[in-house]
């Protein structure tokens, strides 16, 4: 069995991959566990009429993304996605065996498959530190989030913070935001 610790942190990036994926309601699960997780009080909105249209203006489309959901759009100079941070991305995954399923529709470093990423290298740890490949796991988890998604999450959540019209999105923001300053801290 997983440690409480780490079946908390593998939930909360199940959630939030799930509501990138557009599961809009595990926003709400991501926050309430956010809360339970960060011991922190935010207040879960209702979901207005309006959070699925602000929900594609922020990460789907088919305008102009306000807050592009792609480790590329903040780390290439032009803001463009399918780039070299894209096949870095793919190259983390393959390195533990892992493939995207539907390669080429949706970019690897899409925060659906990042988060759902580090879900999957947290739910691979064992409970006891002697089993083969523990520290090579934690390893490809530590670098993942160095490497990857505290390079470029931060910026992400402020444009979400700028650009959401709805308190609901806002918030789902708020303890991403949360959550991700307790992962990096807890890198350092």
């Amino acid at each position: 069995m997983l440690s409480q610790d780490i079946e908390q942190r593998a939930a909360l990036y199940e959630a939030l991959s799930s509501y990138y994926a557009g599961n809009i309601s595990a926003g709400e699960t991501f926050i309430r566990l956010a809360n339970a997780y960060l011991q922190s009080e935010l207040v879960l909105p209702p979901k207005e009429d309006d959070v699925g249209f602000d929900f594609n203006r922020l990460f789907v489309g088919p305008q102009k993304l306000l807050a592009p959901p792609y480790e590329s759009s903040y780390l290439s100079p032009h803001r463009m996605t399918m780039t070299r941070q894209t096949m870095s991305v793919r190259q983390a995954y393959r390195a533990v065996g892992i493939e995207i399923a539907d390669k080429g529709r949706i970019p690897d470093d899409h925060l659906h498959y990042e988060a759902a990423f580090a879900a999957c290298l947290l739910r691979s740890l064992s409970p006891s530190p002697q089993a083969d490949g523990q520290s090579d796991i934690a390893a490809h988890y530590a670098a993942f989030l160095r490497d990857h998604l505290l390079c470029w999450i931060f910026p992400h959540l402020e444009h979400v913070a700028a650009h959401s019209t709805t308190p609901f999105c806002r918030q789902v923001g708020k303890a991403a935001q949360l959550f991700f300053t307790s992962e990096k801290e807890a890198l350092s």
